[in-house]
């Protein structure tokens, strides 16, 4: 038997205990990070943590390479936040125990997701942005806060050609689109007389986009494609615009926090894997090397 000290999960209302946790014989020992063994069964489990257990059955030398680098980093990330955890004696609120699944297993994994977070949200806080640090961002990236040129049309469908063309000549003969397309069309925007919300260029399957060869009122020849018979007639064509600052002002402030977080957190993580390195063992070295590239 390997004896060796594992994070144990969280008791409600006490700290986070350290226990001695046992690896059968045949639970090999992939390598360490700091002074904690990862055996191929951790690996495992955290492949299952990432909901990709799937693709790590059987001996790990099969798994691909992508997924063996997706689930050492993984890992490696994991047990550096829980070391966090468990140095800090941090626990979850009573409230958040209570709201456990009732399931052993799952409630594990729920805890484990819970502490991370929580983590991540000390070593990592939320980061104050300024008006003047929206404003830069949004003149820098002011081509992702652009919307195209859009058609705002009414649309009419069948699943039969020659239904097409007899709607076709009701229409040249003055009947109302919108009319036809309530009685006839099969498109989801029947009931509201054809008019389909704005959309621009490749937006949609390619007949759509002959809409914007059309002149307002204009109605198009009958165009087919893999959902039927189409026909539409142009409202109008809406301009390409910018979103105001003040209508992405918030979203942006969301993006400069995600990413300033993402920075601190990426930072501390790169010092402690300088403190606590991965070491695989020399039977895993060539499977899960230091620098899985």
């Amino acid at each position: 038997m390997i004896s060796r000290f594992r994070f144990s999960g969280i008791l409600a209302g006490l700290l986070i205990l350290t226990s001695c946790h046992f690896k059968e014989p045949a639970d090999e020992i992939a390598g360490s990070i700091g002074k904690e063994i990862i055996t191929i069964s951790d690996l495992q489990h955290e492949a299952s943590f990432i909901g990709i257990s799937d693709l790590t059955k059987g001996d790990p030398s099969l798994w691909s390479k992508s997924v063996r680098k997706a689930v050492l980093g993984e890992t490696i990330r994991d047990q550096l936040l829980l070391d966090f955890v468990r140095d800090r004696r941090i626990t979850l609120p009573p409230g958040d125990l209570e709201k456990l699944s009732g399931d052993k297993i799952v409630a594990e994994l729920e805890k484990k997701r819970l502490l991370i977070k929580e983590a991540i949200k000390r070593i990592a806080p939320r980061q104050i942005v300024t008006d003047q640090e929206i404003g830069r961002y949004y003149h820098d990236h002011i081509k992702d806060f652009s919307l195209p040129e859009q058609a705002l049309v009414r649309h009419i469908v069948t699943s039969d050609r020659n239904e097409g063309i007899a709607i076709q000549k009701a229409l040249d003969g003055g009947a109302s689109f919108s009319a036809l397309s309530r009685a006839k069309s099969l498109g989801v925007e029947a009931s509201n007389g054809g008019l389909m919300a704005p959309f621009s260029k490749e937006e949609m399957p390619p007949p759509f986009d002959q809409v914007f060869d059309l002149s307002p009122g204009e109605i198009s020849d009958i165009l087919p494609s893999t959902y039927g018979y189409h026909l539409f007639k142009l409202i109008r064509l809406i301009p390409e615009t910018v979103k105001p600052l003040s209508q992405v002002r918030e979203q942006i402030r969301s993006l400069l926090i995600a990413q300033n977080r993402r920075r601190l957190l990426q930072s501390w993580l790169s010092e402690q894997e300088l403190r606590k390195p991965w070491k695989p063992t020399r039977h895993y070295r060539k499977i899960f090397p230091v620098d899985l590239e």
